[in-house]
């Protein structure tokens, strides 16, 4: 991970708001330089089906990391800063990092990173699937279910079992190690697992598991790192979020707070404070990105002109759907149709 002094030109590649992955683990090493409007973002990415190494220009990336919406992603993410400071908000409650913390993330919970200082960091995702497999497998020594191994087990097999499909939880991992430690045990397992990614021979693959089962196991040990698992959330805030969605989603059109207080019977200023906890949007916001993805999937997969799908979601007029599908999308419904068939 050494340093990267070749500024690449803007890329044109457009980065997803959804996030989603179809490879076991991914890496991705971001340099963040927000005094340079010509490759604010650094990013180099490694996964066993693709390798990219490009830059972002302020104009290209603004409208992904200065928009302050929160997401979430189909994978665990753990998010190691190697140099510098981060902020990150998770669940809207704003956490700082510095050089050698941490945090992992499961797949329900909400967060953004904030790119507004130099630093450098990298992110390991990996597909519940791959986090399946390292815990399936065989042991043959009794000191592997040491007290840090329950630890790591009882954090992703929660959400793995799916016994609370929508349980929120995160660990900050804080070095209690010094600097010369961390870069000794943890960096040098990320560079590891880069090299094995980019010049794979036979026996990567284990060793690649061997590597991320050895990364969580100093992380997990709190004798190495300062770690307790958060929750965001109470039950019946959850399963209230759960009912308003559904219920949003079922009327397939904008749906105002009146309408939600009279069909829940809470105050409207108790719903708004619901629907952003969990979303980061007003009810407004959240009915409109939930009326937009509906109005995506009419525009695929049905022949209903633009008017008719305008009118079907519950806006007045033609061009005040038209306002709303661009700014949510940034093109044309016309376009989006013509695009994406």
């Amino acid at each position: 991970m050494g340093d990267y002094k070749t500024i690449l030109e803007p890329s044109g590649f457009v980065l997803p708001f959804n996030y989603r992955t179809e490879v076991p683990f991914e890496l991705f090493l971001c340099t963040s330089l927000p005094d340079n409007p010509n490759a604010r973002l650094i990013i180099m990415h490694s996964s066993p089906s693709s390798s990219l190494y490009t830059s972002f220009s302020n104009a290209e990336i603004a409208p992904y990391i200065d928009n302050g919406k929160l997401h979430q992603h189909d994978f665990f993410e753990l998010m190691f800063v190697i140099e510098g400071t981060v902020y990150q908000n998770i669940e809207y409650e704003r956490h700082v990092y510095p050089a050698g913390s941490c945090c992992l993330i499961n797949t329900n919970t909400q967060h953004i990173e904030e790119y507004h200082t130099a630093s450098r960091i990298l992110f390991l995702q990996l597909s519940k699937n791959f986090v399946r497999n390292l815990f399936t497998a065989e042991q043959y020594f009794p000191t592997e279910d040491a007290p840090c191994n329950e630890l790591m087990k009882n954090f992703f097999l929660q959400t793995l079992h799916q016994e609370n499909p929508e349980q929120k939880e995160y660990i900050d991992f804080i070095p209690l190690r010094d600097a010369s430690w961390v870069k000794q045990h943890i960096h040098s397992i990320f560079e590891k697992m880069f090299h094995e990614i980019q010049e794979p021979v036979f026996g990567s693959s284990f060793r690649l598991r061997a590597l991320c089962m050895e990364l969580f196991w100093h992380l997990f040990d709190q004798n190495n790192y300062q770690n307790t698992p958060v929750k965001p959330g109470t039950e019946s805030e959850r399963i209230l979020f759960e009912q308003l969605s559904q219920f949003m989603k079922k009327t397939g059109r904008k749906v105002s707070r009146r309408q939600l207080e009279e069909n829940f019977n809470y105050s409207g200023d108790y719903l708004y404070k619901i629907v952003r906890k969990y979303t980061g949007l007003g009810i407004y916001e959240y009915s409109s990105s939930l009326c937009m993805t509906r109005a995506a999937q009419l525009l695929l997969s049905s022949k209903m002109n633009i008017n008719e799908i305008a009118e079907l979601l519950g806006f007045c007029n033609y061009t005040q759907f038209y306002k709303a599908f661009e700014k949510y999308y940034h093109m044309t419904p016309k376009a989006y149709r013509k695009t994406m068939h």
